[in-house]
């Protein structure tokens, strides 16, 4: 997990420090960069990770609200500010921001810029450094911010947020990325209050939404809602699954033999729904990696190669929940072995939400080694709240 930025309400600071947190060995490690190649101190803005980078943009440090993007590169632990072209979006905090992997766009929607409350919606691209306005059909949501947003497929889900009239929601409103068409969500059942503050993420095809503010109360309530319907697996996801955990004895039959390793990387060692890096491991080469839920824990070899990175990774190719496998090149092609023999490594790197739903619903306590970040937080009270009064 990674946490950059903030504020601690109590002693007027905002920061521009950004940490990560290992699970696995609950550890917090601040991440290395140069100084002044890092963005403002800030709060407010938004967080995304593409690709092997984390981004930000805007945010608010009780003075000035910013419009930037920079990114953090995790491999080189350098920070970057990308001179993007096209239509800017204007400076604003409270905004939300998704990235919707298979057409590499960022979406940002709505905040507020100093004056007024937002619904507007922009898109950044990956691939051509570009901003471009969105334009929408369909009711757009009301102007709002400090809501939340996630991404399920080719949709947006929104929920929540305040106007400058001090007016909170409790909808949920979904944008179609293919079609940029808007619709509410007609819902039931314990249908959550209005909030701000709130937090959501989507595990499998439900959207969770944990505490936030009401205007009165800060809350620590819990709701989920199903966003879309959970289809059994496909037969090529069943087969796969097999190939990848028989992989030396189905390499060997008739069925295999002949077929071009990139074909059997591209439909068997693929990202899954999650993310999570099923193979092809381009910093533990010469192998591929193979997913395998394990109990050993073992370093990684890069570790060894680059002893500092241990302090912040173990492994950069993957997730944080499970220990992948290196396979020899030797067995997928037949070349002769260079480098080191199949070695279980860690993977710290990636989705942290499936270990929170994994564990039991009680709660309990963490003891974190090494420096954890100073305490930070958003509060309607602060100096954001009363700006947008005024």
């Amino acid at each position: 997990m990674f946490i950059f930025g903030g504020y601690d309400g109590r002693d007027g600071n905002y920061f521009n420090d950004l940490y990560y947190f290992n699970f696995d060995e609950q550890r917090w490690s601040q991440m290395p960069s140069v100084v002044e190649d890092r963005p403002e101190a800030r709060t407010d803005h938004i967080m995304v990770l593409h690709s092997s980078s984390i981004y930000i943009f805007g945010g608010y440090n009780g003075s000035s609200r910013f419009n930037d993007l920079c990114g953090y590169d995790i491999h080189a632990q350098r920070w970057s500010r990308l001179q993007a072209v096209g239509a800017v979006p204007s400076r604003r905090f409270g905004h939300s921001g998704v990235v919707h992997s298979e057409t590499n766009r960022l979406i940002v929607f709505g905040g507020w810029d100093g004056r007024d409350t937002l619904n507007d919606l922009y898109e950044y691209s990956f691939v051509t450094n570009e901003w471009r306005k969105m334009e929408t059909t369909g009711n757009s949501p009301p102007h709002r911010y400090r809501h939340t947003a996630v991404i399920f497929g080719d949709n947006m889900f929104v929920f929540g947020g305040v106007d400058k009239t001090h007016s909170r929601f409790n909808d949920l409103q979904r944008l179609d990325l293919v079609t940029n068409t808007w619709s509410e969500v007609c819902t039931t059942g314990s249908i959550p209050s209005s909030r701000t503050f709130h937090r959501a993420v989507v595990v499998d095809s439900k959207m969770y939404l944990l505490g936030g503010y009401d205007g009165t109360d800060r809350l620590q309530d819990l709701y989920s809602i199903d966003i879309g319907a959970l289809t059994p697996p496909s037969l090529l996801d069943i087969c796969a699954d097999y190939v990848r955990t028989n992989l030396d004895a189905v390499l060997e039959t008739t069925t295999f033999k002949g077929v071009p390793m990139d074909i059997i990387d591209h439909v068997i060692f693929k990202r899954d729904l999650e993310g999570r890096l099923r193979g092809k491991c381009k910093l533990c080469r010469p192998g591929r990696c193979c997913v395998y839920r394990m109990q050993k824990m073992e370093s990684c070899p890069q570790d060894k190669q680059d002893p500092t990175r241990s302090n912040h990774f173990g492994c950069v190719c993957g997730h944080s929940t499970f220990h992948h496998e290196v396979v020899e090149e030797s067995k997928l092609y037949g070349k002769k072995p260079v480098g080191s023999t199949s070695t279980k490594v860690l993977m710290l790197c990636g989705s942290i939400y499936k270990r929170l739903f994994d564990s039991t619903s009680s709660t309990s306590s963490t003891s974190s080694l090494l420096s954890s970040p100073r305490s930070r937080y958003s509060d309607e009270s602060s100096n954001n709240e009363k700006e947008c009064l005024a």
